[in-house]
């Protein structure tokens, strides 16, 4: 099995072989000698390359391990040719590791698809001093953060008196560039910039709305929370859930919340109740278990989510008025309800009397 037709037998086996030399084994050491000089010889070396393309993933990370070992640029740029992403990582890193990466390759990698790969070759160029001024400035709109965050890290050490909000800005008329530019202006603009977030929550572009949220989300409570309140609702499920999450609920907000979920599909009650589980008042009890009859499945895990963090006592007792309206909630969900979430509902009553 160590003649040279068995080399792709022995790159199938390379979990085995590494589990072998993981062992340390005297009685072992010989074989795996043979292996590995075997796996050496250009015949090994053709094998562990077609191995990059195995369906396994273990079997991808061996050959591609074996083959970085070698240190040869050739095989670096041979590994990064693989479609795995981790693989292209590993080739970068290897190669940056080894001082052997390439401008070529690093060129590949500055604009591949995966963002960990990039920013791996945007830290080593930016290293190096291998990035003039302009590429810096692209940098500022790449979809990554890490990757605008570097740029802009770049850009204060070497240009402080550069206001790299005023890019962005000049960026939001630019229809390619959009999306990037606010959530790059959510990053470093100011509260002046949030009146221009708010606009563009009714841009006809799903990306876009989802975009201004992010932007928005990253003021906390500086920003408005009251135009997220229609997204909720919003035909895009990735606007939606970035409104729900983003949504800081009050009290305030409840009416408005209502609307939407009287005109809306069960869904929108689902997120309707994701939003006022984050309420830690009695009055959110009252709206969650309204709620349940509209959206019995995902309403009865955000009030058992809500019941389970008020177990042990909510710190105040229910007013006379939330005690009846409490009551009335009950029975018009006690038949959506299970019997374990009522005990669960009893119990944080009769908590606080």
């Amino acid at each position: 099995y160590l003649a040279v037709g068995f080399a792709a037998a022995w790159v199938d086996a390379l979990g085995q072989v590494a589990a072998l030399g993981l062992a340390q084994r005297d009685d072992h050491a010989a074989l795996l000698a043979e292996v590995h000089a075997l796996l050496a010889r250009p015949e090994g070396e053709a094998a562990l390359l077609g191995g990059l393309a195995a369906a396994a993933a273990a079997t991808r990370r061996h050959c591609a391990r074996a083959l970085l070992a070698r240190a040869r640029p050739e095989l670096h740029a041979q590994v990064f040719d693989a479609r795995d992403p981790a693989l292209r990582f590993a080739a970068i890193e290897a190669a940056i590791v080894a001082g052997a990466l390439t401008p070529a390759l690093r060129e590949r990698a500055l604009v591949d698809r995966v963002q960990a790969v990039r920013r791996l070759a945007v830290v080593h160029a930016l290293a190096a001093g291998a990035l003039d001024e302009a590429r810096i400035e692209a940098l500022l709109f790449d979809r990554g953060t890490d990757i605008r965050r570097l740029a802009r890290a770049w850009f204060a050490r070497h240009r402080p008196a550069r206001v790299i909000a005023a890019s962005y800005r000049d960026a939001l008329d630019d229809a390619a560039r959009v999306r990037v530019a606010l959530r790059g202006l959510g990053e470093c603009g100011k509260a002046e910039d949030l009146p221009t977030f708010v606009a563009h929550l009714a841009h006809p572009a799903p990306p876009i709305r989802r975009a201004a949220i992010d932007a928005l989300a990253g003021f906390g409570a500086q920003a408005p929370a009251a135009p997220l309140v229609p997204l909720i609702a919003d035909p895009a499920p990735s606007v939606a859930r970035a409104a729900v999450a983003a949504l800081r609920m009050s009290p305030a907000l409840v009416p408005a919340m209502w609307a939407i979920v009287e005109d809306g599909l069960p869904i929108v009650a689902s997120r309707a109740a994701t939003c006022f589980a984050k309420l830690d008042t009695w009055p959110a009890l009252v709206q969650l278990c309204d709620l349940v009859p509209r959206a019995p499945e995902a309403c009865t895990a955000e009030l058992a989510r809500w019941l389970a963090r008020h177990a042990r006592g909510f710190g105040s007792r229910p007013g006379a008025a939330a005690l009846a309206q409490i009551r009335t909630a009950l029975r018009w969900a006690r038949g959506s309800l299970p019997a374990a979430l009522l005990r669960n509902l009893e119990l944080v009553l009769g908590a606080v009397g």
